[in-house]
């Protein structure tokens, strides 16, 4: 519905509930992108990810019965978005976060394509890398 497509680097769980407790605001992030030039980020796509199912451990009745969602995974390749997310979490230390909430390398980057009831993150126990592969990508 937003229009536009985007590589997931924070979550919102991780923004939510871990980096914004701790301080950590939307503008210092977006200002760590730009540093870090994120629009000229080196990825390289790996293929169209699917995950059709019940959650592992559904939270809430909302979160029971299956859901189904699409995802192009992208492999970060020279570590330019990996760069964004250390950069995030040293300034999350810096602010007195604990290290133990927020692991940067705990990233598996994509671009979601849809879903049907709503995004699912890590926290619903989904991982978006090369695990979740559903189908190549061809290029011509």
């Amino acid at each position: 519905s937003r229009g536009e497509a985007h590589i997931t680097v924070i979550t919102p769980p991780e923004y939510d509930r871990v980096l914004k407790p701790a301080g950590v605001t939307i503008e210092e992030i977006e200002d760590i992108a730009h540093t870090h030039n994120i629009q000229n980020a080196r990825l390289q796509p790996v293929c169209v990810g699917r995950f059709s199912g019940p959650l592992p451990n559904p939270r809430s009745e909302a979160d029971r019965g299956a859901f189904l969602l699409y995802s192009l995974v992208v492999a970060d390749v020279f570590g330019d978005l990996m760069g964004i997310r250390q950069e995030v979490f040293k300034l999350y230390r810096k602010k007195g976060g604990e290290g133990a909430l927020f692991q940067p390398e705990g990233f598996w980057p994509h671009v979601t394509l849809g879903y049907d009831r709503r995004d699912l993150f890590i926290e619903d126990g989904i991982y978006k890398g090369s695990n979740y592969c559903y189908a190549p990508i061809h290029f011509k």
